[in-house]
């Protein structure tokens, strides 16, 4: 507390003498003044970061002197002297932040020394509390803007999202690779976006492959590259997407759709940090992020031999689940006042008013396709409205009600299919059973055996075989 400034103002003179002789060996250096005038002024021109005054003085009493200095943000706490003064009266300043304490007289030098130096260690406490709250605002700008300037806007940082997000901000620093779980349509995409504009390596390239998206045939050589004249049409070189992402960040979204061969050779790239592309001998050093996502339980996936065990481990140092959206419906409205000005501003439509019955609108959905499907939904919404100044629950549903269904419907049949081979898998349900009332019923809902051949390209014998039976 070298640096720590007390000021002392009482008429009594010989009181004062008494406090610099004691407090001679303080930590602290401490400055008295006789004159209230006086130490107004030195107020107005310096900061301390306790002042003690007394109550009665000629001139400006205590309670008005640190009042005037309070105006000025001249000190951090204050302490009164009284003898006279209305205790009511002290408290009420003391509840208006102007004091922090009062001593009574006679004054004790001890006791006085006890309040002034528990109020400098709250005072130093409270100081390093605001100096990291400013250092952290300060890392919470710069953030913002590295996420801007790579076109993030990652709406619910401060709603549902932000156990997910302050996961990922904690580990972007790290040099580890991460998997990303939830269901499509979350925001598994941005949040790689985040992790590597928060990571040291956020000036380099962000390399996005999704591998349920890119044809089988083509995937090797996008991800590995290929030299000239290894294949038909081959007529040049090319870089793969692994290559490029060289010094930077390669997400793979949707990794569960790697096929196995492809799965061994990319575990190879983890391991050995160098990548050969197709018709080379030559590996070359790659140093990359590796971040991956997916909407499939990989540790089923592994059980059932789809996915590599030794490379499942690989990418899932760190894993971030990601809520769905109908898990976090705090998110729903900003969501969707999002994306109504994001379409208004494409399209040159005015912006309209959402009525207060949209919430609970949107708040009855389950929303299956999750952002993507409430994105599809204001967009419906605005096409079907265009020119009206107030968007209704009623719009809502009615832009809805096609796109939901068709989602409620897709994701009840995933749902009844995880059960069905959840029993399958503990054995409950014999599989004999399933295939033979399935094919029954195939043969009912077509009208004949040679019209369900024909419609679900299952073979004759296989339906003659099962009534056999």
């Amino acid at each position: 507390m070298k640096d720590t400034r007390v000021l002392v103002v009482d008429d009594e003179e010989m009181l004062l003498e008494q406090i610099i002789e004691y407090f001679e060996d303080a930590d602290y250096k401490v400055t008295t003044f006789s004159k209230p005038t006086q130490a107004l002024e030195e107020l107005c021109h310096g900061f301390y970061d306790l002042v003690v005054a007394d109550y009665k003085m000629p001139e400006i009493n205590g309670l008005d002197l640190l009042i005037r200095a309070k105006q000025q943000n001249s000190y951090g706490f204050g302490i009164l002297f009284t003898a006279y003064a209305d205790k009511d009266l002290l408290e009420r300043m003391i509840n208006q932040n102007l004091v922090s304490r009062y001593v009574e007289k006679p004054l004790n030098l001890s006791i006085l020394k006890s309040n002034i130096e528990e109020l400098l260690d709250l005072y130093t406490r409270e100081k390093t509390r605001k100096k990291k709250l400013k250092n952290l605002e300060a890392e919470i700008e710069s953030m913002k803007n590295r996420l801007l300037r790579h076109g993030i806007n990652l709406i619910g940082i401060h709603g549902g999202l932000k156990d997910s997000f302050q996961k990922a901000a904690d580990i972007a620093p790290l040099n580890v690779n991460v998997l990303l779980l939830g269901e499509s349509g979350t925001g598994k995409g941005e949040l790689a976006k985040v992790i590597h504009a928060l990571s040291p390596r956020w000036e380099q390239p962000f390399i996005k492959v999704n591998c349920g998206a890119i044809p089988e045939t083509l995937m090797e050589s996008i991800l590995f590259g290929h030299e000239k004249g290894i294949f038909s049409g081959a007529h040049i070189a090319r870089v793969g997407k692994i290559e490029s992402a060289d010094r930077g960040t390669l997400f793979l979204d949707e990794i569960g759709e790697m096929k196995p061969e492809l799965q061994v050779k990319l575990l190879h790239v983890i391991e050995d940090k160098q990548v050969e592309r197709l018709g080379s001998s030559t590996p070359k050093d790659v140093d990359f992020r590796l971040i991956c996502a997916s909407n499939m339980d990989l540790d089923l996936a592994v059980k059932e031999k789809r996915f590599r065990e030794d490379l499942f481990f690989r990418i899932n140092t760190v894993t971030i689940n990601i809520p769905a959206l109908r898990e976090r419906k705090e998110d729903l409205l900003p969501l969707f006042e999002f994306f109504m000005k994001k379409y208004c501003d494409e399209y040159n439509l005015n912006l309209p008013y959402t009525g207060d019955d949209v919430i609970q609108k949107l708040s009855e959905f389950s929303w299956p396709g999750n952002i993507r499907c409430l994105n599809n939904t204001v967009f419906q919404t605005l096409l079907h409205n265009r020119g009206k100044t107030v968007i209704t629950a009623e719009d809502i549903h009615y832009a809805a009600s096609g796109i939901l269904a068709d989602g409620e419907t897709k994701q009840n049949m995933g749902m009844a299919l995880d059960t069905l081979r959840d029993a399958l898998l503990q054995r409950s349900i014999d599989l004999k059973t399933i295939e033979s009332g399935l094919l029954d019923r195939l043969v009912i809902f077509c009208g004949s055996v040679p019209e369900a051949v024909q419609r679900t390209g299952i073979s004759k014998n296989k339906f003659y075989r099962n009534r056999e039976e």
